[in-house]
């Protein structure tokens, strides 16, 4: 008998054996897919869930909201005007500063950044103003939680 010879029984066993070994491998990357497909939809909708914003200063540990997540928009209850010297209204007479802050769910102002900006010096004015701001909280699902918002500081 040839070594590379095979009967008829033998061909066809291997043949079986080849097609068996497709099918679970077939099988095998379908419940794979079918694995990190589940998994991707549990993923998406658990971040679906999550808050519009996060703040990623350690200064606010509570989640920021977007304004139609809100049962209660916060209330500014005092904007205090930034100390500009008459040297800055001399310079900067009718000019603006835009701030994006953070109004903190635990009652302060957070996460200040400056959108449109003058000098550093009359900024920094403003920033200090932004921080003395009282307001009372935004509420969601009857907890208090952050919200971003826009401050313009008028210099006059």
């Amino acid at each position: 008998m040839d070594a590379g010879r095979t009967d008829e029984a033998g061909g066809a066993e291997c043949e079986k054996t080849v097609m068996v070994r497709a099918q679970m491998r077939q099988r095998f990357y379908l419940t794979w897919t079918i694995v990190i497909a589940v998994m991707l939809l549990a993923s998406s909708s658990v971040m679906a869930q999550q808050p519009a914003e996060k703040s990623t200063d350690s200064e606010c540990a509570i989640p920021a909201h977007a304004g139609k997540d809100l049962d209660q928009k916060p209330k500014i209850l005092a904007k205090p005007e930034p100390n500009f010297s008459s040297e800055d209204r001399r310079n900067y007479y009718r000019r603006v500063i835009t701030l994006r802050a953070l109004l903190c769910g635990a009652g302060t102002v957070t996460n200040i950044k400056v959108t449109e900006g003058l000098s550093d010096e009359v900024n920094e004015k403003a920033i200090d103003a932004a921080r003395k701001i009282k307001f009372i909280p935004a509420e969601h699902g009857g907890n208090k939680v952050s919200r971003f918002i826009f401050l313009k500081y008028f210099v006059r």
